[in-house]
């Protein structure tokens, strides 16, 4: 139980320095991750019962190997694959905790975004890109017959959101350019750059060194954001413990 405290307090300390900062101290994922492996080692020592620690282990590790691989795809940072990784270490649950984690993160990416648009509206040109997926919108409408006779088919509810499902992308998906164009990024004093900073003009590779010491003596540097995600890890938590 005292893991799950901690976990609770460092998944909240990460997300609110994410937040307001767009990052963390490494450490916290680190000693997180050290900490629940040695409690749940003490605690199986002390009942003589090592199954539930290896469990823990072994999912642990395969949830961290998969959120250094997304790391390694520049899906999130390093400090978000540890704690995806804890996930796995605290709960060796793996099909209940991935679909409580998916469910958050949908619903978190969909909240963030709106909030964002909503904030930075002046900077969207919506109608714009909206026409540019005119015939993305139109060939959506092409899968209401095809999930309607499906349904009659297989009298199975779930295909009717397919055709919802499909219209609603093709509205997210202009939107979340729009974001990605013009929302997701800032200017920075190139002073202010560092390694962890994923400059526009070159936002498919991580920055080497000489890189950096030739972007720094610029004046501004544009920089890439991304979704601040960490609080994902604290609402999931939450669930789990529901």
């Amino acid at each position: 139980m005292f893991e799950i405290l901690l976990a609770l307090g460092i998944y909240l300390i990460a997300g609110i320095l994410d937040l307001k900062y767009t990052e963390f101290p490494d450490w916290l994922p680190y000693g997180l991750v050290c900490s629940v492996l040695a409690l749940k080692a003490i605690n199986s020592y002390l009942s003589s019962d090592f199954a539930h620690f290896f469990t823990s282990l072994i999912f642990g590790s395969v949830f961290l190997l998969f959120g250094l691989l997304l790391f390694w795809l520049k899906f999130w940072g390093d400090g978000d694959a540890w704690l995806f990784g804890s996930l796995g270490f605290l709960f060796p649950d793996p099909f209940r905790t991935l679909f409580c984690f998916s469910t958050v993160s949908f619903v978190y990416l969909l909240l963030y975004s709106l909030v964002l648009g909503v904030k930075n509206r002046k900077k969207l040109k919506l109608r714009q890109e909206l026409r540019k997926a005119k015939a993305f919108l139109l060939s959506s409408f092409l899968l209401l017959p095809l999930s309607l006779y499906l349904f009659l088919l297989l009298s199975n509810p779930l295909v009717l959101l397919i055709f919802p499902l499909a219209f609603f992308l093709a509205l997210y998906i202009p939107y979340a350019k729009q974001l990605e164009e013009r929302v997701f990024r800032k200017r920075i004093p190139g002073s202010q750059l560092t390694l962890k900073h994923i400059p526009l003009e070159n936002p498919w590779r991580d920055l080497k060194p000489e890189e950096l010491e030739r972007l720094k003596k610029k004046r501004w540097v544009w920089v890439k954001e991304g979704v601040r995600f960490t609080p994902v890890f604290f609402l999931t938590l939450l669930l789990l413990l529901i």
